[in-house]
């Protein structure tokens, strides 16, 4: 084969040392063809040529001389020559960007080699940003290829396909210096950042009118992502939460020259996040001093906020450019996050309007490390912003706190048990008066103090001469001075939520359940990250499983509630399978197999089926579930049942959740609609395993795997039909 050819500078020696039938004139002709299309010399074009036979050609050692000699053949050879130079470089940034980003991870096997070769070649005298910088810089002035340019062996589609990797060249690049600037302790020069704001003007690096003309509908994707790298790498040198000692954008003859350029910016959405941060950073530098022009900065500071800044930026993290990447989502989240802190601490980001999408991208930034670290150590950063309105409405209004929790519960163990810490003593209490509470409490103005003891949650009692400020009249809501165990009164909300339920109620109070589900999802995170405090929520576990119960009452049972519900325990059940199984045995919410009756006096078969229910969980996932195309339900309970049979346990309700995947799922999945492709893979891979850890599993009945096997080999073909036509696996 092809691939296994040695090539060599002067021509292409086959395995058993021959070449291939071609006169020096073709070969200079196709060197020639190689060199105009790739636009190199020919020394670089003929290496590159060799290595695509190396690793890229599949065809035969005997058939390569024809292909070439075939002009038809040719042109067909030179178009996958073309794609595999492109593709070539891509994969040189991305090998560059891999090794800058594991120089200091000790965690990577290589990390000493690519130590080494970081100080010894790749940044031997501290150079390699600037390298990178001015390969950007070369980026910006390539021209789009055309017949003119590289020839007439250019293929059709060769100006989309230049176009789309140039794109993602300059992409990687950019990623490439995020990460140096971000992990090293280098630092860009005023120049350099001169140089890379000023790609920010007009239509920035994707808008430029030499390749505007190319841009397509699928470029999109690309021309997002390129201005977020480009966006976090301003954001990131900018440095706005730094000292301004060390900041060298602060310097007056800088500042100047920069200030035109800067305020430039703002005519795209993208570049409101440099000049915000640039605005922040110059009006710490001045502080209200006479240096600088606080007044033109805080104008800045204004167009950035009112044009969505916070907003764009959550945009940015949320590009899968940079979620596929788990330094790139560590470092971009610090940057952000470092912005946040510093714009808060120079404008009234309340009164302005943006607690709300802060509240929603510091969710964001908080499951990283870096981010966390700084929310903890700095009260008058993220704690100091977000905190205190978060806790002061608590647990009238649970979501502002909780959410935050989430976020940080899942950044690292230290963060982890600080928000144990954190909730364990609130400092306040807040809840709604009803009109009987208002008899045991004194109100003057917006102070109240408490007459006699006022019970507002289950097992939580606000004692007699307790001091409260009034923050809300409509509906009149009391923020109580007493210290408050979070805990407590989280499991008084789940307490409350079950004596409704219990209380006959049709439709359930939906800010009761709300609050459960914030509960039960942060109680989740705490759970994947600090598996060993399972124990300490047991009375949490109990009663999210008398709620399972208890919510099978209802005529319909509410499809979020049961979702998180079993969410939750699907995540407990990681740890403790039957912990959960045991007390959800023969709960009337899930499908349940009874044992077959045998009797005595009757001969022949006992249907192993006849005492199978699928229970209310039926109606939840095969109508409410397959009409919207989301399956919450149907994943927990499947991941849930996955942990029950690969810990051996088996039970009524097991089985019976076996059967009700197998018979009334695994036929109906082509059928449902979905959401999206993602969802659809997940429900088929989900329901898959299940089955395949039934069929290994011993303690599984016999009829039940057998009754596996049947639904399977009944839709293999159905399945099969779909994986060919691409519709499933796609």
């Amino acid at each position: 084969m092809a691939s296994q050819l040695i090539p060599t500078p002067v021509g292409i020696t086959m395995r058993n040392g021959r070449k291939p039938h071609r006169c020096p004139r073709q070969r200079r002709r196709l060197s020639r063809s190689c060199q105009v299309l790739l636009k190199l010399s020919a020394t670089h074009s003929w290496q590159m040529f060799q290595l695509f036979l190396l690793n890229e050609y599949r065809g035969a050692e005997a058939s390569l001389s024809e292909v070439l000699a075939s002009q038809r053949d040719e042109e067909t050879f030179l178009g996958k020559l073309w794609n595999f130079y492109l593709a070539d470089r891509l994969h040189l940034i991305r090998c560059l960007r891999h090794v800058v980003a594991n120089t200091a991870n000790p965690q990577h096997p290589y990390q000493s080699l690519f130590h080494n070769f970081m100080q010894d070649v790749l940044d031997k005298d501290g150079t390699l940003g600037e390298s990178l910088v001015n390969q950007v810089m070369l980026c910006t002035k390539m021209a789009p290829p055309t017949p003119q340019s590289h020839g007439p062996h250019l293929p059709p589609h060769g100006p989309t396909t230049w176009l789309a990797h140039h794109l993602a060249e300059l992409r990687e690049v950019l990623a490439t210096l995020l990460v140096y600037y971000g992990s090293t302790s280098q630092s860009p020069t005023p120049e350099t950042f001169l140089k890379l704001v000023q790609l920010a003007q007009g239509g920035g690096l994707g808008g430029r009118p030499e390749i505007q003309e190319g841009i397509r509908e699928s470029h999109a994707p690309l021309v997002e992502a390129l201005d977020g790298a480009h966006v976090l790498l301003l954001t990131l040198i900018i440095n706005a939460d730094s000292p301004i000692s060390d900041n060298k954008l602060c310097d007056s003859a800088w500042v100047k020259k920069l200030d035109p350029t800067m305020a430039g910016l703002g005519a795209r959405t993208p570049h409101l996040a440099p000049l915000l941060a640039w605005a922040v950073l110059q009006l710490r530098a001045s502080d209200g001093g006479p240096k600088g022009n606080p007044r033109m900065y805080n104008k800045l500071a204004q167009r950035a906020v009112h044009g969505n800044v916070f907003a764009y930026l959550q945009t940015a993290l949320n590009n899968t450019s940079i979620q596929g990447d788990e330094l790139l989502v560590r470092l971009a989240s610090s940057v952000v996050y470092s912005l946040m802190c510093a714009a808060a601490g120079c404008l009234d980001l309340e009164r302005m309007g943006c607690l709300s999408v802060l509240n929603t991208l510091a969710k964001r930034c908080l499951a990283q490390d870096p981010p966390a670290q700084l929310f903890w150590a700095e009260e008058g950063g993220g704690a100091g912003l977000l905190l205190p309105q978060a806790i002061e409405v608590f647990p009238y209004d649970v979501q502002p706190l909780l959410s935050l929790m989430s976020a940080l519960a899942v950044a690292n163990t230290e963060s982890c048990q600080k928000v144990i810490e954190l909730l364990t003593e609130l400092p306040n209490l807040s809840w709604v008066l009803t009109q009987s509470d208002q008899r045991s409490i004194q109100i003057r103005g917006n102070d109240c103090i408490t007459t006699a003891p006022l019970q507002v949650l289950p097992s939580l009692t606000i004692g007699a001469d307790t001091r409260g400020t009034l923050i809300s009249t409509n509906p009149p809501v009391v923020s109580w001075h007493m210290p408050t165990n979070a805990w407590q009164a989280l499991l008084g909300v789940m307490k409350l939520l079950d004596e409704e339920v219990s209380g006959g109620a049709s439709i359930p109070d939906q800010k009761l359940m709300d609050t459960v589900s914030a509960t039960l999802r942060l109680l989740a995170s705490l759970l994947t990250t600090l598996p060993d405090h399972l124990p300490a929520f047991i009375h949490f576990i109990q009663q999210t499983i008398v709620l399972l119960r208890r919510i099978s009452q209802v005529s319909r049972p509410p499809g979020q509630l049961v979702a998180t519900l079993m969410e939750f325990l699907t995540e407990v059940s990681t740890q403790d399978p039957k912990l959960v199984w045991n007390e959800l045995e023969s709960c009337p919410l899930l499908p349940f197999l009874a044992a077959p009756h045998k009797s005595g006096t009757k001969k022949g078969k006992v249907d192993p089926f006849l005492g199978y229910r699928a229970g209310a969980l039926r109606a939840l996932v095969c109508g409410e579930e397959a009409a919207t195309g989301k399956y919450p339900i149907l994943s927990s309970y499947t991941r849930l049942l996955i942990c029950g049979v690969k810990d051996g346990f088996s039970s009524g309700s097991v089985n019976g959740g076996v059967v009700f995947v197998a018979r009334e799922v695994t036929g109906a999945l082509l059928r449902w609609c979905y959401n999206s492709q993602e969802e659809r893979d997940t429900v088929l891979n989900l329901c898959l395993a299940l089955l395949h850890h039934t069929l290994e599993a011993s303690d599984i009945d016999t009829s039940v795997r057998d009754l596996v096997v049947k639904h399977l080999v009944d839709s293999s073909s159905a399945w099969a039909d779909s994986a060919v036509s691409g519709s499933w696996w796609s």
